[in-house]
C-alpha cells in the first residue's frame, strides 16, 4: 500500500492513488481564524469512502473471512458501493451492492460500469431511505453463503480505522495546528475515525459532528431528508462507529441550508462539493467569526458535486421537492464573500 507522499511516477491499482487528499482555504475571519476544507473528492471514485471500503476488504481477507473467488455484499447510499466496486475489481471479487431510489443516479451507473450487480429494495421509483431495509437484504442475501462477506459498514470497526490516516493527514500538513474538526456523521466512522487519530497528534481539537435534520444521531424529531450518503434515519439502528465520547457537540443542519451552501461555494469558487458536505461547511461558516484569533477549523468534505448535478445542482429537481430558498442562498453568499480572502 502506497500514499501520495512515496507514490511512484507509475502505480499498478487505482487503489494505491487513495489519500493526501489537499486542504483548500475556503473563508478567512477578519481575526485571521481560517475555514479549510479537505477535499476528499481527490479520491478515487471523488469520495472519502473509498478509504474504509479498502481497508474493510483487506481486514477480511486478513482474518481469513474473504478468499480468491470471493463475493461481496454491501447496502451503500452510492460512495461506499463505488469503493468496494474498485476494490473488488481489483482483486477479482464479485460484489453486489444492495441499493434504494436515494442514490444519486451516477452513483448506480458507476458501480454498474465497474461490473457491480445492483439489488434493488424498492422498485416503484420512489426516493425514501431505505437503510433499514437495505440492510435486512443485505444480510440476508450473505447468510449462511461460504466465502460471501457482509461488509456492514454500519457496524465493521475496519470502518473507522480506514480513516485514521486522514487524522494523520491532516496533523501533518498543519504541523498540529488544528484547533477545530467538523464532518458529517453517518455511520459515525469518517468523522469518527478521523477525530481519533487526530486526537493522538492534537488532544486539544474539538469535534463536531453535522447531521441532517430528520436524522436521529442527536436526537429527534425524524423526518424524512434528501442530503445523501449521511445521518441515520427514522427506523434505522445508530451505527456502533458513532462514539458520542469524541465527539464534543452534536449539531443539526436542513436539506435548503445545506443545499444552497453547496450551490453558492460552486458559483464562488468554482468548487463542486456534495449535498452532505454542504451542510458541514454551512455549520462552519456560521462558526468561524465566533473562533479565536488565528484559530483554524477543518471541514471534511466527504465528496464532490459532480454526482448531484441531476439533483442538488438542477434547478428543477430542486424546486420541485421546495428545496430552493433564494433567502437562504443570499445570506450564504453574503457570508461567504464576506469572508473569502484573495
Amino acid at each position: 500500500m502506497t500514499d501520495a507522499l512515496s507514490r511512484p511516477p507509475v502505480v499498478t491499482r487505482i487503489s494505491d492513488l487513495i489519500g493526501y487528499t489537499p486542504l483548500f482555504e475556503l473563508a478567512r475571519a477578519d481575526n485571521g481564524a481560517r475555514l479549510l476544507l479537505k477535499l476528499e473528492m481527490y479520491n478515487p471514485t471523488g469520495s472519502a469512502k473509498i478509504r474504509m471500503a479498502r481497508q474493510m476488504i483487506t481486514d477480511a481477507e486478513d482474518r481469513g473471512v474473504l478468499r480468491p473467488g470471493g463475493h461481496i455484499i454491501e447496502s451503500t447510499s452510492g460512495n461506499t458501493g463505488l469503493g468496494l466496486a474498485v476494490v473488488a475489481a481489483e482483486r477479482g471479487y464479485r460484489f453486489t451492492a444492495v441499493v434504494d431510489n436515494h442514490a444519486a443516479v451516477d452513483k448506480l451507473r458507476g458501480m454498474r460500469a465497474m461490473g457491480t450487480e445492483l439489488v434493488h429494495v424498492a422498485e416503484d421509483g420512489g426516493e425514501e431511505l431505505n437503510t433499514a431495509a437495505r440492510e435486512e437484504l443485505a444480510e440476508e442475501l450473505a447468510r449462511g453463503k461460504d466465502n460471501t462477506f457482509f461488509t456492514e459498514q454500519h457496524n465493521n470497526p475496519s470502518n473507522a480505522v480506514g480513516y485514521h490516516a486522514v487524522g494523520r493527514e491532516i496533523a501533518q500538513a498543519l504541523d498540529n495546528r488544528v484547533d477545530v474538526f467538523i464532518g458529517a456523521v453517518g455511520t459515525g466512522g469518517g468523522l469518527c475515525g478521523t477525530a481519533l487519530e487526530l486526537r493522538r497528534h492534537v488532544p486539544e481539537v474539538t469535534v463536531i459532528g453535522v447531521e441532517p435534520k430528520g436524522s436521529i444521531a442527536f436526537g429527534p424529531p425524524a423526518h424524512d431528508y434528501y442530503q445523501s450518503g449521511t445521518g441515520t434515519p427514522e427506523g434505522a439502528t445508530l451505527g456502533l462507529l458513532v462514539d458520542f465520547d469524541l465527539i464534543d457537540q452534536g449539531v443539526k443542519v436542513g436539506d435548503v441550508e445545506a443545499f444552497a451552501t453547496a450551490r453558492v461555494v460552486a458559483r464562488r469558487t468554482g468548487l463542486l462539493i456534495g449535498g452532505s458536505a454542504g451542510g458541514v461547511v454551512h455549520e462552519a461558516l456560521t462558526r468561524l467569526r465566533s473562533l479565536p484569533p488565528n484559530a483554524v477549523m477543518v471541514a471534511f468534505v466527504n465528496d464532490g458535486g459532480e454526482k448531484y448535478l441531476d439533483t442538488v445542482f438542477d434547478d428543477d429537481w430542486m424546486t420541485a421537492r421546495n428545496l430552493i430558498d433564494e433567502a437562504v442562498e443570499a445570506d450564504v453568499d453574503e457570508t461567504l464573500t464576506k469572508l473569502r480572502r484573495p
